[in-house]
């Protein structure tokens, strides 16, 4: 049987110091059935220079109404059979990670997904998948890049730009909630770089993970104090992290997670 085509999108925008990293990173793939799709916002920092020099054969430059609706258009342009979203700084753990997840039977699959790790400036923290997924509606317990979606299904099922900081979430859990299988691989998939957009945002992006689980489980009545709960940490912990330099707060960061 032959391995399944794997569309790898990566959306960009005047991020060509971070983009490198990961055109690297799916350029040195040893699995074989690769394509990578660059979708970028109409850069003017030199990202296609930087696109073309690297080789990749399918890419977009033009104005996006923001990151998931630059997902949506990497997701309708995909041909795979799987497809995965690896944004500008991030990358795969290893040369062999899609060797890894796709050596397994994923034939019943319909998402498959792995660990991953957050890069911060000082410190890497490791962030083991869970297996059971039933507390999904609490936040985000996995992550987008380590997960990979059979194309057909993701472009069913395309990013709501109603929630332009947890889209991936609302797609993610809707599928879930759908009864879709998520089978997980055990494989480090992802080195993840900390400061994206919901990251910046966290509040607001609390925010809308609540909307989301609310318009899927309007029956959820612990869910409005469980984010209140998470929105009262993220503030507090915002303000430490204004008040401290980083190498002291990712330090005590380190210390709280060891």
């Amino acid at each position: 049987m032959n391995p399944p085509l794997v569309s790898i999108v990566t959306v960009t925008y005047n991020a060509a110091a971070y983009l490198e990293k990961t055109l690297r990173s799916v350029a040195s793939q040893t699995y074989g059935p690769v394509e990578h799709l660059v979708i970028d916002g109409g850069s003017t920092d030199g990202t296609l220079e930087l696109v073309k020099r690297a080789g990749v054969a399918r890419w977009l430059s033009e104005p996006d109404g923001g990151i998931y609706d630059a997902m949506n258009k990497g997701l309708a342009l995909a041909r795979g059979q799987w497809v995965n979203f690896m944004n500008a700084g991030d990358e795969f753990c290893a040369p062999t990670t899609l060797a890894e997840v796709f050596a397994q039977d994923l034939a019943q699959a319909q998402v498959a997904y792995g660990h991953y790790r957050i890069v911060y400036q000082t410190f890497v923290k490791p962030k083991l998948a869970p297996d059971d997924l039933s507390g999904f509606w609490r936040g985000m317990a996995l992550n987008h890049q380590s997960v990979f979606v059979r194309t057909a299904l993701a472009q069913a099922h395309p990013f709501d730009l109603r929630y332009p900081l947890a889209a991936d979430f609302a797609q993610l859990l809707g599928l879930y909630q759908a009864g879709h299988r998520f089978t997980p691989t055990g494989v480090w998939v992802a080195n993840y770089a900390d400061g994206g957009a919901s990251a910046a945002r966290k509040v607001e992006y609390l925010r809308q993970c609540l909307a989301v689980v609310q318009a899927a489980q309007p029956q959820n009545q612990a869910a409005e104090t469980h984010y209140a709960r998470l929105m009262a940490q993220t503030r507090q912990i915002s303000r430490l992290q204004s008040w401290l330099p980083t190498w002291l707060f990712e330090g005590l960061m380190r210390l709280k997670n060891r």
